[in-house]
């Protein structure tokens, strides 16, 4: 039977709990500079610093988003993307530079052979991709993975729609010569056929344990590893 209290490790694995403190500390040095400039970053560094979510946090994020104009990502990682990519047609030699909130991934790689190929995914986009040229990464990736979940997508390329399972997400990727950790998943819910008739809920990966974050819930609550989901975001 599953359960959500911490799971006891022999002194070998307990290195596995410095996993999420590591990626921690390091993304928080990668944000100090942004905090004064960016609301969004501001809040998240608070938070880092105060160890805890509290009340006045959920009511701090809902101002941020009421006052943007246009709900993006964009907009919330404003000077902090997850890429900065330059892009050069062969034929007419026409190139510019384009920054991003997301990264670019082979979708097709991760439908045949699940997320724990992600890393696969990445590396396969920048080969197949002539045009596109990565010049750098950001101190976080959000990968776009709404199409994994397009069920029309899907049936066109033969296949039947797969199952995402928490636990077979690949808990680490290299990109550009840097390691990146598994830190959560945003999830899309639907509760009929009706496009709109849905809800977002996000999991969090600590390195040992999956936390599931829900506005219809008072509280976080911990998540069986094997639990399904429908990935739109993915991030390290």
């Amino acid at each position: 039977m599953y359960s959500c209290k911490p799971k006891k490790l022999p002194n070998w694995q307990l290195p596995n709990w410095h996993y999420g403190m590591d990626m921690h500390n390091n993304y928080k040095t990668a944000i100090e500079t942004l905090h004064q400039t960016n609301a969004f970053i501001k809040l998240i560094t608070e938070i880092l610093k105060r160890g805890k979510i509290v009340a006045s946090d959920y009511c701090a994020r809902a101002t941020i988003l009421y006052d943007i104009s246009i709900f993006s990502k964009e907009y919330l990682f404003q000077n902090m993307p997850s890429c900065t990519t330059a892009y050069e047609c062969v034929e007419c030699g026409h190139n510019y530079r384009k920054t991003s909130p997301t990264c670019n991934i082979n979708i097709d790689e991760i439908l045949r052979n699940g997320l724990q190929n992600i890393q696969k995914a990445i590396d396969n986009d920048i080969i197949t991709k002539r045009v596109t040229i990565i010049l750098w990464y950001g101190p976080h990736l959000i990968f776009d993975t709404n199409i994994l979940t397009d069920i029309s997508y899907i049936y066109s390329l033969g296949m039947q729609p797969p199952q995402y399972i928490l636990d077979n997400v690949a808990k680490t990727i290299i990109a550009d010569g840097h390691k990146y950790y598994l830190v959560g998943i945003v999830s899309y819910i639907k509760y009929s056929d009706d496009y709109a008739d849905g809800h977002y809920i996000a999991y969090t990966y600590t390195g040992s344990e999956w936390y599931k974050y829900d506005d219809m819930a008072s509280k976080r609550s911990c998540n069986n590893e094997s639990r399904g989901m429908s990935p739109r975001n993915i991030l390290y």
